[in-house]
């Protein structure tokens, strides 16, 4: 069975969100990974991912975490939207115009 995880380790995972401002990346691996690399915490990717996805996202406005309303809602748009954040998310991309005549040269 898994260990639970502590309050340290909870909060350990929001403050390195905040201090990355990675909250557009929650969703993907990569911030993950590197969490995991960083040896702030002996877990895996994986398991801190899910912990975060099915546990600590519903408990951001617990005062143990003692987070703005401000620091949530980014939490919360970051974990809706997805990886990319608003201003990087692909642009429609306008349609080519054919080239004027340029007449001889």
């Amino acid at each position: 069975m898994a260990r639970p995880y502590s309050h340290e380790e909870a909060n350990e995972i929001i403050q390195y969100i905040i201090e990355n401002e990675a909250y557009f990346r929650v969703k993907g691996n990569a911030l993950w990974n590197e969490l995991e690399e960083s040896g702030r915490l002996n877990r895996t990717f994986s398991s801190m991912k899910e912990h975060f996805k099915k546990t600590l996202m519903y408990q951001l406005h617990y005062p143990r975490f003692n987070l703005d309303d401000k620091t949530i809602a980014k939490f919360k748009q970051g974990f809706q939207e997805g990886t990319l954040a608003p201003s990087k998310k692909k642009q429609k991309k306008k349609p080519v115009e054919p080239e004027d005549d340029l007449g001889d040269f």
